[in-house]
């Protein structure tokens, strides 16, 4: 009988014939070439950031590949991708408070519950920051100067932006153009999903609570020419 002499360095199993081992493809093979590609190195990122919110010492990638996390992170960089969450941090930080593991870190309805937090608990500044670096990105991809963004804009991506809270009513709210933009260029059903998105009753009066955030935003639009 022949000896076993071809191991497989991922898993341990051992083959008599080599061609044998060259065709195995077991599930830490797998596992490693999924942690290489563009997902697992944004789940290894993700993981080290999840670990630090937690105050616990980030181990060796080795052990990320062997973690019972590793599948719920890989996920979660396909659901940041897909979703294009505007700060992933702040949103494991929700998912900590909240108590929540990384397998519910996809799911929907906690989703929507960040949402509602970006509104309610980030800083008019933070949401602000971040609908600047969103205009200023379509500017560039698009050539234009940021103060152009509403002219060349698709409503249907705005729309899917405000979803997504990569632009915030922080600062649209005291932009100019975009009050022309909604109502020029956007169809009865659109303006119907972006006042939902919007809740133009629930900024009247959170507006109304904080005078010194609309004085920054009121600056911030003029900088930005919008």
């Amino acid at each position: 009988m022949k000896e076993a002499n071809f191991t497989c360095n991922h898993c341990g199993h051992k083959f008599v014939l080599e061609d044998r081992l060259l065709r195995h493809h077991c599930k830490q093979m797998k596992r490693k070439e999924e942690l290489e590609s563009p997902t697992g190195q944004a789940a290894w990122q993700h993981y080290q950031t999840w670990m630090k919110c937690n105050h616990r010492l980030v181990p060796e990638i080795k052990s990320f590949l062997h973690s019972k996390f590793f599948n719920a992170f890989i996920r979660f960089a396909k659901f940041v991708k897909e979703v294009r969450i505007p700060d992933p941090e702040l949103y494991i930080r929700f998912m900590i408070e909240l108590d929540n593991p990384p397998v519910l870190f996809t799911s929907d309805q906690i989703y929507s519950a960040f949402l509602q937090h970006m509104d309610r608990k980030v800083s008019a500044a933070k949401n602000a920051q971040i609908t600047t670096d969103t205009l200023f990105n379509i500017a560039e991809d698009a050539g234009v100067d940021v103060s152009k963004v509403f002219d060349i804009i698709d409503p249907n991506d705005l729309i899917q932006l405000l979803r997504q809270r990569r632009v915030s009513p922080w600062l649209l709210l005291h932009s100019d153009k975009f009050k022309k933009f909604y109502a020029s260029n956007l169809t009865e059903d659109q303006r119907i999903v972006m006042k939902r998105l919007i809740r133009p009753e629930y900024w009247a009066v959170k507006l109304k609570e904080k005078p010194e955030n609309v004085d920054l935003m009121k600056q911030m639009v003029g900088e930005l020419g919008i």
